[in-house]
């Protein structure tokens, strides 16, 4: 192991024997569960402030809880290497459909069908006895190419929807194309880095994760005020993700050390 990698995984190493005895407890499992609950009461009480509010609210007040909840314990059954995760996946990906369909976040809507595909690939392949199993990393220029080629993806969907095709989508147009289209590419960016169990999926999760919150807010500054579920649990998100890439960063060096 070069000198690099191994201050590396010293470093990785200190971050994650603090953090793994919480990530594997059943008290994150708890904790989370509290902590969502909680956080959707907030827009109900937001809701009595607005005589507005109707059944779809309330509906997709408990869309929010319940599809939150599935994507958060899918991301930490993910950081665990467990692959159990894709059972709560699976079942965030349902849920979570009738939110952006109803907000007409089409290319959201598109990215959960790829990403039910991808999930359902990375299931079948996860566990098998072959090399590309292992967790993986990349050179950072393979990285930047990868994130130029989905910048330029999101510019050319996002000029797609807001120049052509919101004209014939009429009431039911994207209110937030490009946000749409670079939450949609990144997120599928990285399922597909992430389903060759790269290192680097999560600096594209991180970015993803930025758009959706940016997203979130201008939901919420509309009125639609169950998005603050959405926010506060990308917020926790940014913390798994961090957890996550120390756990695998250092299964990845354990892996090799004997290279």
């Amino acid at each position: 192991m070069k000198k690099g990698d191994i201050n590396l995984y010293k470093t990785t190493k200190k971050i994650n024997d603090s953090t793994k005895n919480f990530l594997y407890s059943k008290k994150i499992i708890i904790l989370v569960f509290i902590f969502l609950f909680t956080t959707s009461l907030i827009p109900f009480i937001l809701s009595l402030l607005n005589e507005k509010v109707g059944w779809d609210f309330y509906l997709l007040s408990v869309v929010a809880f319940v599809s939150s909840l599935g994507g958060l314990y899918g991301d930490i059954f993910i950081h665990r290497n467990d692959k159990r995760c894709f059972y709560f996946y699976f079942f965030y990906i349902f849920i979570y459909l009738i939110n952006v369909v109803f907000n007409r976040l089409w290319y959201e809507t598109i990215e959960q069908i790829i990403i039910l595909i991808l999930v359902t690939v990375s299931y079948f392949n996860w566990g098998k006895p072959k090399k590309e199993d292992k967790i993986n990393t990349m050179t950072w220029k393979l990285f930047f190419v990868y994130s130029l080629i989905f910048f330029i993806i999101s510019i050319l969907l996002g000029s797609l929807m807001m120049f052509y095709l919101n004209g014939f989508l009429g009431d039911n147009k994207d209110p937030y194309p490009f946000l749409d289209a670079f939450t949609a590419v990144t997120f599928i960016g990285g399922w597909v880095l992430m389903s060759k169990k790269y290192i680097h999926a999560y600096i594209i999760y991180i970015i993803s994760n930025v758009f959706i919150i940016i997203l979130s807010i201008l939901f919420i500054i509309d009125g639609s005020y169950y998005y603050l579920i959405y926010l506060i649990t990308n917020l926790f998100y940014l913390g798994l993700y961090v957890i996550g890439s120390s756990n695998w960063t250092q299964i990845y060096y354990e892996e090799n050390k004997k290279q």
